[in-house]
């Protein structure tokens, strides 16, 4: 969603600046700063340790894996203290929903945080690690933080150092946007190209689904008439399931441009609730490139309707749900494009960091504290 898009009198022109807590996890929140900053702005959007004193944080290190806390500032001076809480789990942090007015949410799920008892909880759209500055200003806002906080960090020094660190080699969200039209096609009776990466994970609920529903789909593609490139990254070697996913496992570790650049060639793409049931840190991306997205239930929430099966997304539940589902997706080009360009528009809509804020500051509970 873009400035021309939006109606001269949406909530969101009423914002004129944006202060955001030093201490933040910069990976998790870039994507957001960088939709306010096409915005209002990046001169609006400030780093500043003065809003936030009142802010209670008994346990630091807890703090910076789960949320950030910002303030906006109306043109006429209104503020509303905001928390986005980014963690892959459904609960929240009592003390940051005390402070706040609106408690921005990724992986809400309403049984967990019902309306009526957390009637500050909104939905947001989920992010990507996506950067923002260029390596120059990248190293000025690390080191103009850490003089921010007086070197105080909850994340400890050398984390809060490797996260901005790790913004200069991401890739742009704008990076994936243009990767639209890239997926190769069968025109030239080669076989469609497919590529997952992903990490083999030690949480229980990915032990018991996101693994095998990965594997399962790495299984299919094998089997079926495609070229299937990819597999498990195992970060540690003493994973108590390696051994049963030694032949799904992959030896080279991709940069981030290679795996941009494969994702881009792939003509579709594999989803499923992660760690805690969360969306995962790809949606986004793979919404931006307007991927044909093969999925299992998406089980928390997400910005207006939602995916829905058959016009922005392929949902499967059963193993012979995902070979069929693959299949299609592989023979069926018209379907796969419906699912591509209806999961683009979702995005723009949805989805995108100018959409997301957006979005955020048209909520009922963000308007009432204008």
């Amino acid at each position: 969603m873009t400035n021309q898009q939006r109606k001269a009198e949406h909530p969101i022109d009423s914002i004129s600046k944006v202060y955001v807590n030093p201490q933040s996890k910069i990976k998790y929140i870039s994507y957001y700063l960088g939709g306010l900053s096409k915005i209002i702005g990046a001169r609006n959007v400030r780093f500043s340790a003065a809003p936030f004193r009142e802010l209670d944080v008994p346990n630091p290190w807890s703090a910076y894996e789960h949320y950030a806390a910002m303030l906006f500032v109306t043109r006429d001076n209104r503020k509303i203290r905001v928390v986005v809480d980014f963690h892959d789990s459904r609960i929240h942090i009592p003390e940051a929903y005390r402070w706040c007015d609106v408690y921005a949410k990724v992986n809400l799920e309403r049984n967990t945080l019902p309306a009526d008892e957390f009637p500050k909880v909104v939905s947001i759209a989920p992010s990507s690690f996506t950067r923002i500055w260029s390596n120059f200003t990248t190293r000025w806002h690390l080191y103009s933080n850490l003089i921010r906080c007086g070197f105080k960090l909850h994340s400890g020094i050398k984390r809060f150092q490797r996260d901005y660190k790790f913004m200069t080699s991401s890739m742009r969200i704008e990076d994936f946007e243009s990767a639209r039209y890239q997926s190769n096609t069968d025109d030239d009776g080669s076989k469609p190209y497919i590529f997952l990466v992903a990490s083999l994970w030690h949480h229980q609920f990915c032990l018991e689904n996101t693994n095998p529903w990965r594997k399962k789909f790495i299984e299919a593609c094998r089997s079926l008439p495609c070229t299937f490139e990819g597999g498990f990254f195992a970060y540690d070697q003493q994973h108590p399931a390696l051994r049963e996913y030694e032949n799904f496992l992959v030896r080279k570790k991709y940069s981030p441009q290679e795996y941009f650049e494969r994702m881009a060639k792939s003509i579709l793409t594999f989803s499923t609730p992660s760690v805690h049931e969360c969306h995962g840190i790809k949606l986004a991306e793979y919404l931006a490139m307007g991927k044909s997205i093969l999925a299992t239930p998406i089980t928390n929430l997400l910005p207006g309707p939602g995916l829905e099966h058959g016009k922005n997304i392929h949902i499967v539940s059963t193993e012979q749900e995902l070979r069929e589902g693959l299949l299609r997706m592989i023979q069926d080009r018209p379907y796969r494009e419906q699912i591509a360009e209806g999961a683009r528009a979702y995005y723009d809509e949805y989805i995108s960091p100018t959409a997301a804020v957006t979005n955020l500051v048209s909520t009922e509970v963000f308007r009432a504290r204008m």
